[in-house]
């Protein structure tokens, strides 16, 4: 059902392509958070905001990616590769991924061929996302999927750039012609047109479902193309009218703790799909900047300040301790089976979480656990990623 309510969706678009929009809705039932994202700033050296790429990972710190190579943002500006980079990507189970013209690399202290090189050889694969489960790809030959050393072709349709829309579904950027939502939570592949509102230039998924869009004129647009929705709504942050003439700057999805980042004139927000945390827009912020998210759920913006990459780090920064969180995460999500009394590893205590840390975020990440299949609360692969590189501090 829902599939057709999606393919109807896409020929109404077709038939009315900018409709008035309907007054903004309230985001969510909980009420909206206020919060203080930490804020880390790095100089772009010789990179351009439009080429550059960053990230960072627990053993090799931040690391920023472009025509010049990849270069260590901490410390000295240690270049690991002179090689162009067009895209890169931390994995789960450690190194970065990266796209050269000489192929696929990983850094992993060392640079090395990537076993992806030799299946994906002139394959014109130009951008990649990291998921929970799987690395998605895409480019002139169709979208496939890398997961546990296996490469899948999903889809023969070029695209340019790919973002995960849930569970089964990816949305998939064209350089022209509207982009492509696919499902593949049924035998057979199902793929719809999402016409771009308002001339966006972009759609970003969100948390539940939702598609997320910047209007021409500055509005934030949202939509549901699961439910009864036929048209983009405004997007408010509180009752009424508040918010919702916020002149939206930026937005980026974190696939993997299921949030979405927006930072409009007036707050940096991150959306899940209870909540909204805000934090008021730092004054030094510039409306030219570019985003995006790496693979721990951090925000990166590009030229947010003349000539520097920021670092955004979200609610999984506040109190990543024992105490503060980690704690908690295991109470709701581990401890039920993981405390001590049955035959399951033993996860009941600090000492056992630091002794199995590494295997605990695999599990999380490939999502094998919880072995249940119960959804995770009060956190996500990212807050388990931070609490060990601040340490695993109690």
């Amino acid at each position: 059902m829902r599939y057709a309510l999606l393919i109807g969706f896409a020929v109404l678009w077709t038939a009315c392509a900018d409709p008035p929009l309907p007054p903004p809705p309230l985001w969510t039932s909980a009420p909206v958070q206020t919060g203080t994202f930490t804020i880390e700033r790095f100089s772009l050296g010789q990179e351009a905001c439009d080429d550059a790429r960053a990230t960072w990972t627990p053993d090799h710190g931040r690391l920023l990616a472009g025509p010049g190579g990849l270069v260590a943002l901490d410390g000295d500006e240690t270049r690991h590769s002179p090689d162009p980079i067009s895209d890169l990507v931390s994995l789960p189970n450690g190194g970065v991924l990266l796209a050269t013209p000489q192929g696929f690399k990983v850094y992993d202290n060392d640079l090395a061929d990537s076993p992806l090189e030799a299946a994906l050889a002139g394959a014109g694969i130009q951008r990649f996302r990291q998921g929970p489960e799987a690395l998605w790809l895409t480019g002139e030959s169709g979208l496939y999927r890398w997961q546990e050393e296996q490469l899948e072709r999903i889809s023969d349709l070029p695209g340019e750039a790919v973002d995960l829309a849930g569970p089964h579904q990816v949305l998939v950027h064209r350089a022209s012609g509207a982009p492509l939502l696919i499902d593949r939570s049924q035998p057979e592949l199902v793929s719809a047109e999402i016409p771009l509102p308002g001339a966006s230039d972009r759609i970003q998924p969100g948390p539940g479902g939702r598609l997320h869009a910047r209007h021409r004129d500055g509005w934030w647009l949202s939509l549901d193309p699961f439910s009864d929705e036929k048209a983009w709504h405004r997007v408010a942050l509180g009752p009424g009218d508040a918010g919702a003439e916020a002149e939206l700057w930026a937005l980026a999805r974190d696939g993997v703790g299921d949030g979405l980042w927006a930072v409009t004139a007036q707050q940096v927000v991150y959306l899940t799909g209870t909540e909204a945390t805000v934090m008021t827009t730092p004054e030094s912020f510039l409306p030219s900047l570019r985003a995006d998210v790496d693979a721990y759920g951090s925000l990166w913006l590009f030229c947010a300040e003349p000539g520097k990459v920021l670092r955004v780090g979200g609610p999984v920064d506040a109190e990543v301790t024992w105490s503060g969180r980690v704690a908690a995460f295991n109470n709701a999500n581990c401890h039920r089976c993981h405390n001590g009394e049955g035959g399951a590893r033993d996860l009941s205590g600090i000492d056992q979480w630091r002794d199995e840390i590494d295997l605990i975020i695999d599990a999380v990440v490939s999502q094998r656990m919880p072995q249940d299949g119960r959804p995770l609360v009060g956190g996500s692969a990212a807050l388990l990623f931070a609490w060990k590189e601040r340490g695993m501090l109690e």
